[in-house]
Formats: C-alpha cells, sequence, structure tokens
C-alpha cells in the first residue's frame, strides 16, 4: 500500500471530519455520539487525513465500528487502499484492546466489499434498526 499514516483521532480533526459530513449530505454526529467524545477512533492520512472510523468498545469483549467517512475530494489512485487500510486497522485496533469479536453494519457497498476483502463474513438478510432518541420513556 502506499505511505500512509494511521493515527488517533485528535480533537483538531473534527473540523476538517464535519466538512465532510456536509459535503457526503450526511448529518454529522455530536461529538456526544462518538465514542471517548469523538477521540475513539482511527484516521488514515498522507499530508491530510483521508479516512477515518470510529471504535465503540463495549463492557464485554466486543466492539461495534462505525460512522466510517471519508474525504469526498480524495480522488488519488490510492483512495480505495487507504480506506482498505482504516477498515484492518479498526478491525485489528479493537483486538490489540482484547475484543473477542468486532462488528458493524453499512448499506454503503464500497466499505461492505472492504469487509470482505479483509475476511468478515456478512448477511444479507434485513434487520430493523431500532433506536430511541427522544428522551427517557413515560410510564402512565
Amino acid at each position: 500500500m502506499s505511505n500512509f499514516n494511521v493515527r488517533n483521532i485528535e480533537l483538531k480533526d473534527y473540523e476538517i471530519i464535519n466538512d465532510w459530513w456536509e459535503l457526503n449530505s450526511y448529518e454529522k454526529p455530536p461529538l456526544s455520539l462518538l465514542p471517548n467524545n469523538g477521540l475513539g477512533g482511527i484516521v488514515v492520512e498522507k499530508e491530510k487525513p483521508i479516512a477515518v472510523g470510529y471504535i465503540y468498545m463495549t463492557n464485554s469483549k466486543i466492539a461495534y465500528i462505525d460512522y466510517i467517512i471519508s474525504n469526498p475530494n480524495y480522488k488519488a489512485k490510492d483512495r480505495y487502499d487507504a480506506i482498505l487500510l482504516l477498515v484492518s486497522h479498526c478491525i485489528n485496533h479493537a483486538y490489540d484492546l482484547g475484543c473477542d469479536r468486532v462488528w458493524g453494519m453499512s448499506n454503503v457497498k464500497g466499505i461492505i466489499n472492504r469487509g470482505i476483502e479483509v475476511g468478515c463474513e456478512t448477511t444479507t438478510q434485513d434487520y430493523t434498526i431500532i433506536t430511541h432518541n427522544s428522551g427517557k420513556i413515560k410510564f402512565n
């Protein structure tokens, strides 16, 4: 792979990453929903960041990888490799932190293909994602 630097996300990266969310027409996640207040992830860069992903650790030996996003203006031929390296590094870092299982979900074909390329299993079953984000439930 090309000369990439892989490092932990730093607070200074957040402004750059926010621009990517907007440029990709995605809603940016607030820092409070990111692991370690936005610092719980990995950056792949050359002179500037190319792609980031976040690793959610749990109180068990399982980690969840999410919010993978890349600079939409980075069009170099090694873009595929940069994101492949990011996915691989996130998975390996979770194992280095003591996890026995790593999972994630995506509907982005490029992310799915990179996961398959590094040996992840996928499913084609449909699931319903159930979330609640409007405060505590009130009982009568």
